[in-house]
């Protein structure tokens, strides 16, 4: 509008586009065009009428084109940012049809890319900004690394960058640095070795490598937690073992399960423990919506309710009474796996510890809430499930022994018993037992091999990526080169990897 009758030597008209010049006109929906001519014809009120703007568009299109005296560039897009095609503005049809419109030069088409454009000489280097020509001496696989020195943009972290972005884009070779092999990290394994082997993060090693460094090495935490309506299965679980653990550390100093409680006692204990748990955790955490929040509790009231009916009844029929909770535990892999475990300690907290008198004997109990629909086989066969290396804490648990001034007892526990709390299972409360003497038999071999191949791959720094289903619940996802074709094929390849995707088929028999 302002450059409207004002002559210029060389004029360049932008934006030539439909929707950019003209603009989009539309009618105003609650007063028309043809209403506001009504006010303006019989009452003297003048609105001025939208459609109206088109021809305003087309005067000064064609002022603009009047004021170039020498030269006038009337510049289009073809497509977009994203490649889409835009349509040209209809001002220019007579000059696009061939044979119509006044004599021009050739029409300059300016390629999308960098490297098409810098042929052109309107893009010679001293046209260009600092930043362009940088990206252009790239594209021509040219060093710019003179050019950043000397305009102070970091040459050293360029060199550095490109040497890396090179070894990793390339599709040949096997793992190197920059996909997770590390090397020995002395300090990471001092301290592994001085605290013991935990089974969690030996199971997360199994899972995928990189998942493990990033988290027991690196330490990273999710930047923000993810946004969801429902109480978390985590979260559930968490809140699952508070109540047990409170309403059983009650009931087994009044003598339970020994003496029989009502089942309207227990109900009014748990209602009492899960409304205290609840607002322990939202003072901290804060609650969410209230309504799913009364769900959770009543979620949690009726599995704890569950657990304690079904406790009551197997500890009468096996002898075993609830003694500790909350344990510290520790043990030696050797004592069961053999020399090949030498030197590797285990160390763990145990959700609840069981006593029985005669015959002595120790029961180590883990609680495990389920959100899914069914019971998963690697729950079923506990064995199996450590062999594969999903499930590491049966075997560990049984060369386990209750430290911190425990009282003494049997040498170890007679067995490791999970027990599942499923709201959506057909029955709520399923166990599944290890047997401390599947350490003897060919299954033991088998966990001890895998326990092996882990400790190796930690101990050798092997921290590579290792793409599953459950990538897509990871919470280091936006670290990871997962989608980055050449770092999955060669970590797809590489003999480690293939060696953990064996041990996630190996099948074991649970006798």
């Amino acid at each position: 509008m302002a450059a409207r009758g004002v002559p210029f030597r060389a004029l360049f008209v932008l934006g030539l586009n439909e929707t950019v010049f003209p603009r989009t006109i539309r009618e105003d929906a609650f007063l028309r065009d043809r209403a506001r001519r009504v006010l303006g014809e019989t009452l003297g009120y003048k609105i001025d009428e939208k459609l109206g703007g088109y021809e305003e568009e087309r005067l000064l299109y064609e002022l603009l084109v009047r004021s170039a005296v020498e030269r006038l560039y009337l510049c289009y897009q073809r497509a977009d940012a994203d490649g889409r095609p835009l349509a040209v503005s209809s001002y220019l049809d007579a000059w696009l049809r061939d044979g119509e419109g006044p004599a021009r030069e050739p029409d300059v088409v300016v390629p999308r890319r960098l490297t098409d454009r810098l042929s052109l000489p309107q893009f010679s280097p001293p046209m260009l900004t600092r930043e362009e020509l940088a990206v252009g001496l790239v594209l021509q696989d040219r060093d710019p690394s003179a050019l950043l020195e000397a305009s102070g943009r970091g040459a050293l972290l360029f060199r550095n960058g490109a040497a890396a972005s090179r070894e990793m884009e390339g599709i040949a070779g096997s793992l190197g640095p920059y996909d997770g092999l590390t090397g020995p990290l002395d300090r990471h394994w001092s301290a592994l070795m001085e605290r013991g082997l935990a089974p969690t993060p030996l199971e997360q090693y199994a899972r995928c490598p990189f998942q493990y460094f990033s988290a027991q090495v690196l330490g990273l935490e999710p930047v923000r937690d993810r946004p969801d309506a429902e109480v978390s299965a985590l979260v559930l679980g968490e809140l699952c073992h508070a109540v047990l653990n409170r309403c059983y550390r009650k009931w087994c100093d009044g003598g339970w399960p020994g003496s029989e409680l009502t089942r309207g006692r227990l109900h009014a204990d748990i209602l009492v423990v899960t409304d205290e748990v609840f607002a322990d955790y939202a003072g901290q955490h804060g609650a969410g919506y209230p309504l799913l929040w009364q769900i959770a509790k009543e979620t949690v009231a009726d599995l704890t309710l569950a657990a304690a009916l079904a406790d009551e009844r197997e500890c009468r029929a096996s002898g075993f009474r609830p003694d500790a909770f909350e344990v510290e535990a520790e043990g030696a892999l050797e004592q069961a796996g053999g020399p090949d475990l030498k030197g590797l300690r285990v160390h763990g907290r145990l959700d609840r510890v069981d006593r029985r008198e005669t015959p002595p004997g120790l029961r180590i109990v883990d609680y495990k809430y389920r959100h899914g629909s069914r019971m998963k086989d690697e729950d079923r066969s506990l064995v199996q499930s450590a062999a594969r290396g999903t499930r590491l804490q049966p075997p560990f648990y049984a060369v386990m022994r209750p430290c911190g001034g425990q009282p003494a007892g049997p040498p170890g526990p007679a067995a490791v018993e999970f027990i599942f709390l499923a709201p959506r299972w057909e029955s709520k409360v399923e166990r599944a037992s290890f047997d401390p003497a599947a350490w003897t038999g060919p299954a033991g071999r088998a966990i001890a091999q895998t326990v092996l191949t882990l400790v190796d791959g930690i101990r050798h720094g092997q921290y590579f990526v290792l793409p599953d289903g459950y990538c897509d619940h990871c919470e280091f996802a936006s670290a990871c080169r997962r989608f980055h074709g050449p770092t999955w094929w060669r970590a797809h390849t590489a003999p480690a990897a293939r060696s953990l995707r064996r041990l996630r088929k190996q099948k074991v028999s649970d006798e």
